[in-house]
């Protein structure tokens, strides 16, 4: 969306400029934000933690991006069919592994360990989110959605895919709308609520509205006339909500 910045004659990318200060700005607001986590995890396995789920669910990135290339050569019966690989994918990525790692916590090894990191890691990973959009708008290499006559629709003339439309400028869609997600999470918080729900919240949350914003998206339908991250973020969300419904009971019969 604008030219790219010039320090001492050198053109650094948008994209990766706003990625390192959201990372250095999530790790500041974590430090803080971890002295007001009553019940916590020391804090070096709680940084060596996330700096892992945010190594693994780069790689994470690329295995979703295959099963998807994998999922429409074979629905469209294309094997040539190209998928566009961005931020958008990066996200996916990286809450499916999330996803996982819940999953893996609940069922497969029941200790509770990842559990005791989820309400400090929910709210963090949001507040890295809410900033961590902007790189793209920033950036504008076509991560933007279709052609759109709202008011607000945004023109991206600079970065890799430029448009001389105005188009709906989902980046600012997905921070905004986990801005009342992290809000929300802040409230949550502060009720004490059970342990883990919070990371079973943000899935919902993310998944609910990254599946909206994919409408207003130019994305090949896969199936049910949805594309493969709605049938992804559909099956975390609705997956997680009935495990957040499940805790939500276990805690009543114990009470």
């Amino acid at each position: 969306m604008f030219p790219a910045p010039e320090i001492l004659g050198i053109k650094i990318s948008w994209f990766e400029l706003i990625t390192v200060l959201s990372i250095l700005l999530s790790l500041v607001f974590g430090r803080w934000f971890y002295r007001q986590v009553p019940s916590k995890p020391p804090l070096a396995y709680s940084l060596l933690t996330i700096g892992i789920l945010l190594v693994v669910g780069y790689f994470a990135t690329y295995f979703l991006a295959f099963i998807e290339g994998q999922s429409y050569s074979f629905v469209l019966n294309d094997p040539t069919f190209e998928i566009k690989f961005g931020q958008s994918k990066k996200f996916l990525g990286f809450i499916f592994l999330i996803y996982c790692l819940v999953l893996f916590d609940n069922y497969l090894y029941p200790i509770n360990r990842f559990n005791t990191l989820g309400d400090f890691m929910a709210i963090v990973v949001c507040f890295f989110i809410i900033l961590e959009a902007n790189a793209c708008l920033f950036d504008g290499h076509g991560c933007y959605g279709r052609f759109t006559n709202l008011p607000w629709g945004m023109y991206f003339l600079h970065g890799s895919a430029p448009t001389l439309l105005p188009v709906h400028p989902t980046p600012i869609y997905i921070s905004l709308s986990h801005l009342f997600l992290f809000i929300f999470l802040l409230i949550a918080f502060k009720k004490h609520w059970i342990e883990g729900q919070l990371l079973l919240v943000l899935l919902i949350g993310t998944s609910l509205f990254n599946f909206l914003i994919e409408f207003v998206k130019d994305t090949q339908q896969l199936l049910l006339g949805l594309n493969f991250s709605q049938l992804v973020y559909g099956w975390i969300g609705i997956t997680s909500f009935i495990m957040l419904l499940t805790t939500t009971g276990l805690s009543s019969e114990r009470n």
